[in-house]
C-alpha cells in the first residue's frame, strides 16, 4: 500500500509565478542504492519506419468536436513539421490518417479546428500526445479513438487548456514536456475560461471581446481573457458557476479505467491531498476542508481515512471520522446562504458542521488528471439550541484531479548533492541518505534522514510528492508538521549579480492579476507600484541576496536561487521590519525584470500612487478602492469603484468599462479607458506623470491622517481619510490637508513645513511645485 502522506495548498503569491514553470525531460536509470521510481516501459510503435526514415503504415484516429455544429469547418493536425487534413462529418465527427515521419513520431501532436464562412470566429484546439504514444493504445486496426483514449474530443476546454500552455511558452517537444505542460496548469483557471468562452459561442459569428478574430486568439491574449473572466466573478458569478455546469455537461467524457492512486485534488480555493486504493479504502488531508463555501468560525486540518467506491462516473468517499467544523453561515447546494446567527441576539452564534462524505461527479478526463464536480455532504446543526440547520449538500465546486503517479520520473542522482528550497524548508541531500534541513524562517538547521522512493521524497518527518519537472527544479505536494499545501522545489544554481543586476522594474511571471511591479532604483530607492520612493529602500547582501523596506515599514529578504532564460527564481521571506526581523511567512516566486522600467502593470491596493495628466495636469490616482480624478482646473474630485481584474487592467462597475495601461516608464504611464467588450482606441490614450513626494515626520504621541473630500454619484460628497506616517505622493499645483489627532491625554505641540496652515487640527497645504517635509510633534 503506498503513504497517504502526501499535499495539496496553494500559498496566495505562489498563484502569481510558481506554478508556470517550463517543463523538461523526465529522469533516466540509475544504480543509486536509494530506493526509487522508475519509467514505465514504453510499447513498440504501430507506425513502423522504413529504412528512409519515413513510415510505412498508417495510424487513424476518429475524434468528435463538442461545439455546435460546424458543417464549413476545416481540421489541421500537425505532428512535428507534418500536417493532416480532414473534414468533419456532421460537423461534428471527423477521421484522419497519419502517415508520420520517424523523425516527428515522438513529438506531440497538434490539432485544430476552424470554424468556415458559418462560424469564421470558432477556432478549437487539442493538444494529444505524439503519434508513438498513440500507437501504443492503437489495436490491430492501428485505429485509436475515444473509448481508446479520451483526449480525442476537441473542446473549449481543451483550447483554453492549450492557451494556457502557450501563453507560458512551456515547451511542448516531446510526450513527458506534454504531461509536465499539463500538470503546471492552474487548478481551474482552463475550466473557468472554457465556461466563458461557451458563453460567447452563440455569438461568433459576430465579433470577440477586443476585437479579436479567433477564440483562440482571444485566450491567447492572457491578460484580455484574465480581464474578463474576473469581471464576471465579480458583476455575476452565478453566471458563471452556470457555465460551468453548462460546460461540464456538455464536455462529460470519462471511460471506465480504474482511479486509484494518489492524487492531488483542487478547487479555486480548496486544495486536498487524496489516496484512493485499489481495495476501497484510502486517506484524505488538508488544510482547510472548505475554503470556498465556509465563512468565519473554525476550519481545523484534516487527516482521516476514507472508503470509496465508484458507480460510472460517480466516486463517492466516506470518512471513517467525521469531520466537523464550526461556521457561522454557508452555501447550500442552490447557492442559499444558509445563515448559522440569529439576529435576535448581540453575540456572533456559530454552526457545527459535520462533513461525513464527499461526491466527485467525473467530467473530462486526460492520461494526467479529471476535471469533476466537487459535493461536500454536511449536516449543519445550530449551537445556541441544538437545531438542525441543513442537511446536505454544499454549494458543488469544479475541482482537478492530478494523478501524482503519473507525473515527474525522479531518481536519487537528480537529487543529490544539491540544495532544494521550498517554501518554508531548504535541504541539501548528501548520498549516504543524511539531509540538512533548514528552516528559512530563522535559518536554523538540523539533520534528518531522507528516502526516494517512486517519486516521493520522505525528509525527516515531511512528506514530499514530486510532481512536474522544470527548468528551475520542481513542482511539489508538501505534507508535514501539520501543514498541506501546493509547492515547488528550487534547485540552487550559481548566481552572481551585482548592484545594478537589481536595478529595474519586477514583475511576477506570469504577470496576472495578483501581479504586484515594484521598482529597484539605482539611488538605492524602492517603490512599490508607481508609489512614493522614499517609502522604501534596498541593499546587496551578496552575489544573490537582497535586502529591502518597502511600504516605509514592510521588510522582505530576496534570494535569487537561479536564473534562467530571463526569470528570476526567488525565495521571499517577509514581515513587519522589527529587530530581531522574524518573518510572518515565506513563498516562491518566478519574476521578471525590465532593466528599463517599461513593464506596464498596475500596483495592488497598499500602493498610492498620485499622477498628473501631461496635457492637462488633471490628476488621477487610485485610494479608498477608488479610482480618483479631477477635471483639468478643478480641485475637486470625484471617485468610482474599481477592481482590479488583470495586471493591465482595471474594471469600474457603475461605468462598466475598462482603464487599461497600455505603457509604462520610470515616472510615467499610459491609460486608456474603454466600454467592457471593447479595445483601446489610440486617439484616447492619456499619459500622466508622478506628483511630488511629501516627507513626514510624526513624533509619538499621535497620528496623521490624509484627507479627501470625494464626490461619490451614489454617495455624493463623502470624506476619506488614511494614515500615513512616513511619505505620501501629492499632485503638483493642488491643495491638500492633513488631519492631526493626538492620542488620549496628548495634544498637539506643533506642525511645520510645505507652507501648511494649522487650524483645529486641520493642516492645510497649498498648492506644491516640488516636494518638501511636514514635522509633527505631540
Amino acid at each position: 500500500m503506498m503513504s497517504n502522506r502526501i499535499s495539496a495548498k496553494i500559498h496566495v503569491p505562489l498563484l502569481c509565478g510558481l506554478f508556470l514553470l517550463h517543463g523538461c525531460g523526465g529522469g533516466g536509470g540509475s544504480s543509486d542504492p536509494k530506493p526509487q521510481g522508475s519509467s514505465a516501459a514504453g510499447s513498440s510503435l504501430a507506425i513502423t519506419s522504413s529504412s528512409s526514415g519515413v513510415t510505412t503504415s498508417v495510424l487513424t484516429l476518429n475524434g468528435q468536436v463538442e461545439a455546435d455544429s460546424l458543417a464549413d469547418a476545416t481540421l489541421v493536425l500537425n505532428a512535428g513539421t507534418q500536417s493532416f487534413n480532414a473534414a468533419l462529418t456532421n460537423g461534428k465527427n471527423y477521421q484522419v490518417k497519419l502517415d508520420v515521419e520517424q523523425k516527428n513520431k515522438s513529438i506531440p501532436i497538434v490539432v485544430t479546428v476552424k470554424g468556415g464562412l458559418i462560424k469564421p470566429r470558432v477556432e478549437f484546439v487539442s493538444l494529444l500526445p505524439s503519434a508513438e504514444h498513440l500507437a501504443s493504445l492503437a489495436g490491430s486496426d492501428n485505429a485509436v479513438d475515444q473509448n481508446e483514449f479520451s483526449g480525442l474530443s476537441i473542446t473549449a476546454l481543451t483550447t483554453a487548456e492549450y492557451a494556457e500552455i502557450k501563453n507560458n511558452n512551456w515547451p511542448l517537444t516531446s510526450d513527458a514536456e506534454r504531461k509536465q505542460a499539463l500538470a503546471n496548469l492552474h487548478p481551474v483557471r482552463a475550466v473557468e475560461q472554457a465556461a466563458m468562452l461557451t458563453q460567447l459561442l452563440p455569438d461568433v459569428g459576430g465579433t470577440l471581446p477586443g476585437g479579436k478574430q479567433t477564440t483562440l486568439d482571444y485566450l491567447l491574449d492572457a491578460n484580455l481573457a484574465e480581464a474578463h473572466l474576473e469581471t464576471l466573478r465579480i458583476t455575476n458569478e452565478s453566471e458563471l458557476n452556470k457555465n460551468i455546469n453548462d460546460l461540464q455537461a456538455s464536455i462529460l467524457n470519462v471511460s471506465a479505467k480504474n482511479v486509484a492512486g494518489n492524487f492531488a485534488l483542487e478547487g479555486r480555493l480548496s486544495h486536498y491531498l487524496l489516496t484512493l486504493n485499489a481495495d476501497g479504502t484510502g486517506n484524505i488531508k488538508t488544510n482547510s476542508i472548505n475554503t470556498d463555501i465556509l465563512s468565519g468560525g473554525d476550519t481545523p486540518k484534516v487527516n482521516t481515512n476514507i472508503t470509496w467506491i465508484r458507480d460510472q462516473a460517480k466516486v463517492t468517499i466516506s470518512f471513517i471520522d467525521s469531520v466537523i467544523y464550526q461556521t457561522n453561515g454557508f452555501d447550500d447546494e442552490n447557492g442559499v446562504k444558509q445563515n448559522c446567527d440569529s439576529s435576535l441576539t448581540s453575540k456572533v452564534e456559530l454552526c457545527d458542521v459535520t462533513f461525513n462524505s464527499m461526491q466527485l461527479d467525473l467530467v473530462s478526463e486526460s492520461d494526467i488528471r479529471h476535471i469533476a464536480s466537487l459535493k461536500l455532504m454536511v449536516n449543519a446543526i445550530k449551537q445556541s439550541d441544538s437545531s438542525s440547520l441543513y442537511q446536505g449538500a454544499l454549494l458543488p465546486q469544479v475541482v482537478r484531479l492530478i494523478n501524482l503517479d503519473a507525473t515527474a520520473n525522479v531518481v536519487v542522482s537528480d537529487l543529490v548533492g544539491e540544495e532544494w528550497i521550498g517554501r518554508d524548508y531548504s535541504f541539501t541531500l548528501s548520498a549516504d541518505g543524511k539531509a540538512v534541513q533548514k528552516y528559512l524562517f530563522d535559518n536554523t538547521t538540523q539533520t534528518v534522514d531522507w528516502i526516494l522512493t517512486g517519486n516521493r521524497l520522505e525528509v525527516g518527518d515531511m512528506h514530499i510528492w514530486i510532481g512536474a519537472r522544470n527548468e528551475g527544479g520542481f513542482t511539489t505536494f508538501f505534507s508535514g508538521n501539520n501543514s498541506v499545501y501546493r509547492d515547488a522545489l528550487f534547485k540552487r544554481a550559481t548566481v552572481s549579480m551585482t548592484e545594478s543586476d537589481w536595478v529595474g522594474r519586477w514583475s511576477f511571471y506570469p504577470a496576472d492579476v495578483s501581479n504586484n511591479p515594484y521598482d529597484v532604483n539605482a539611488d538605492k530607492t524602492w517603490r512599490d507600484g508607481l508609489e512614493a520612493k522614499s517609502q522604501g529602500s534596498w541593499v546587496r547582501v551578496d552575489e544573490h541576496r537582497q535586502a529591502a523596506i518597502a511600504n516605509a515599514s514592510w521588510r522582505m529578504e530576496r534570494d535569487v536561487v537561479a536564473i534562467h532564460n530571463g526569470k528570476y527564481y526567488l525565495s521571499i521571506c517577509q514581515g513587519a521590519d522589527f529587530t530581531p526581523f522574524i518573518p510572518q511567512n515565506c513563498y516562491l516566486s518566478i519574476q521578471s525584470k525590465s532593466a528599463d522600467f517599461s513593464s506596464a502593470a498596475f500596483w495592488n491596493s497598499w500602493s498610492n500612487p498620485v499622477f498628473q495628466e501631461n496635457a492637462s495636469g488633471a490628476v488621477w490616482m487610485t485610494g479608498f478602492g477608488r479610482v480618483i480624478e479631477s477635471s483639468t482646473n478643478s480641485s475637486s474630485y470625484f471617485g468610482n469603484q474599481f477592481y482590479k481584474v488583470s495586471s493591465n487592467r482595471l474594471y469600474l462597475p457603475r461605468l462598466n468599462s475598462f482603464i487599461e495601461i497600455t505603457k509604462a516608464s520610470k515616472d510615467e504611464i499610459e491609460l486608456c479607458e474603454y466600454f467592457y467588450g471593447g479595445s483601446c482606441n489610440p486617439l484616447k490614450k492619456r499619459k500622466y506623470t508622478a506628483g511630488v513626494e511629501v516627507k513626514l515626520t510624526v513624533g509619538s504621541g499621535g497620528v496623521v491622517k490624509q484627507l479627501l473630500d470625494l464626490y461619490e454619484p451614489l454617495n455624493d460628497f463623502v470624506t476619506h481619510e488614511r494614515m500615513v506616517d512616513k511619505v505620501m505622493m501629492a499632485p503638483k499645483n493642488r491643495a491638500f490637508a492633513l488631519r492631526i489627532e493626538p492620542n488620549m491625554g496628548r495634544s498637539i505641540s506643533s506642525v511645520t513645513g510645505c507652507n501648511g496652515i494649522l487650524w483645529e487640527g486641520r493642516y492645510a497645504i497649498p498648492a506644491l511645485t516640488e516636494a518638501c517635509e511636514v514635522v509633527v510633534k505631540f
